[in-house]
């Protein structure tokens, strides 16, 4: 049998690997199942005399091209040609598909029905996902994910997303839809969550502006039924409770692991019910409710609080940390306070909070809070704390472009003088406001940009959004 000395091959290039499967055989026959393993179709938004996606599509589809088997993951992503938008957005007038539209997914379809092995299936493209495609997907008796951008927003050309049936998607483990505008996605959602078997994650992003209610996710339910859910994110719908049922009754709080909730702060009511013994939450329901559930466990590790549309009580932050301090500073290793206070103004942590959390909570790993410009120093107690390898800080004064850019380079060049200190030794990331998000290295002190807006560092949490993983992995 054939051995590979040298580098791994799972860190070579694309290029590189196509050029390897041509090398012999046998390297052939170790390289394709790397090489195809994730594949891409990505739409560029241009007609192009050359189009790479169009001949991808072509080769996989054909007969005889059996490297599909070989493919666990898909990703469909990108935007439609910008030609077809009017012609597009006409048709959506009258809830109809483009013929395009349609023949794109059913290229799409075709190749998916000979990759037997698939496990995940990501949509991020701003067209629908067509009926035939999401059915052909239900008879891939391995897959494991799916992730679909269900619509997008309506301006400037509102396509068409028809209401898709989600039938036979039985051993999913992991289900996503994002920007959900409409209540009738939800019913089909809930015959998933009935009759899935081994689900353990669960995302559902709504459309704000929509004030959906979450309850048309459970009527069609035929029975009860728990679900055994390990990570659960919830966001943008007004109310996640029906008249006769509260959601949480439909949940094991035992198994609950990881909770995202960002919604109307009513729902905090009896947190020691709703939040069970988690280990990570993230949320905008900052409230008084928020330190009863602080105080009713310990060993949180992680715990992000962020904006909302509605006021915040920032005033019991001051408490919140003290709690944490008192119960979690054993196991807590990440803590984010990105609020906005009565006056809709980003929240920042004042200096004795500051102190308070560099001596209290030491063993902290990631750390996100806001900072007035005229309180640079305060960052002093910040970069005492010995453990801390990621950083966020939000700046609260003049938000215009310029202003943006100069606080930046204070708070770089604030931040060089620590580094050159010798300050906080692990530090590897660090991102001001919405990013970029820069990579670190001291001796000399560089600064390496290694994404332009947050969400996409999956090694971290505060710098990580679970429905972009899919663009961290190497793309076909």
């Amino acid at each position: 049998m054939m051995r590979f000395k040298g580098p791994s091959l799972e860190a070579l290039s694309h290029h590189d690997l196509f050029s390897a499967t041509r090398v012999c055989r046998d390297f052939n026959g170790i390289v394709n199942p790397i090489l195809y393993r994730n594949v891409r179709f990505h739409l560029s938004g241009q007609i192009l005399s050359i189009d790479r996606l169009l001949d991808r599509l072509e080769i996989f589809s054909m007969p005889g091209f059996n490297l599909t088997q070989y493919t666990r993951r898909v990703m469909v992503s990108g935007s439609w040609y910008w030609s077809y938008d009017q012609l597009e957005s006409d048709l959506g007038q009258e809830n109809m598909v483009s013929p395009a539209v349609r023949m794109f997914n059913a290229l799409i379809a075709t190749c998916i029905s000979k990759m037997w092995g698939l496990r995940e299936f990501i949509w991020d493209a701003h067209i629908t996902p067509t009926q035939q495609l999401i059915s052909v997907l239900s008879l891939a008796s391995n897959l494991k994910l799916l992730q679909l951008r269900v619509s997008t927003n309506d301006t400037p050309f509102p396509y068409f997303h028809p209401t898709l049936r989600l039938d036979g998607y039985i051993n999913l483990r992991s289900l996503t839809l994002i920007h959900i505008n409409t209540s009738a996605i939800l019913h089909p959602i809930g015959n998933v969550l009935f009759s899935s078997k081994n689900l353990d994650e669960l995302s559902l992003r709504a459309d704000e502006s929509r004030q959906l209610l979450f309850r048309p996710t459970f009527d069609d339910w035929a029975g009860q039924k728990v679900l055994n859910l390990k990570t659960l994110d919830l966001r943008g719908f007004v109310d996640l409770d029906s008249p006769s049922q509260p959601m949480w009754d439909y949940l094991s709080l035992v198994d609950l692991k990881i909770l995202t909730l960002e919604t109307t702060p009513s729902l905090l009511e009896n947190p020691e019910n709703v939040w069970g013994m988690l280990t990570a939450g993230k949320t905008n329901l900052v409230s008084t409710s928020l330190i009863t559930f602080i105080a009713s466990f310990s060993g949180l590790e992680s715990l992000c609080l962020t904006p909302s549309l509605q006021p915040q009580a920032t005033h019991v932050i001051p408490s919140c940390l003290a709690c944490l301090a008192r119960l979690h500073s054993s196991s807590l290793r990440v803590l984010s306070v990105l609020t906005r206070n009565e006056n809709e103004e980003t929240y920042g942590l004042d200096q004795n909070c500051l102190e308070f959390i560099s001596v209290q909570c030491a063993l902290l790993e990631e750390f996100g809070f806001g900072l007035s410009m005229h309180n640079l120093s305060y960052m002093d107690h910040v970069f005492r704390i010995p453990l801390l390898r990621v950083l966020h800080i939000q700046t609260l004064t003049n938000r215009s472009d310029y202003a943006i850019e100069h606080n930046e380079n204070c708070l770089r060049e604030q931040v060089s003088k620590y580094l050159a200190r010798g300050c906080t030794p692990c530090i590897q990331y660090i991102a001001f406001d919405a990013g970029p998000v820069y990579s670190l290295t001291r001796n000399p002190v560089r600064w390496s940009i290694i994404s332009e807006c947050l969400g996409y560092c999956y090694d971290t949490v505060i710098f990580r959004d679970r429905s972009l993983d899919w663009m961290t992995t190497y793309l076909y």
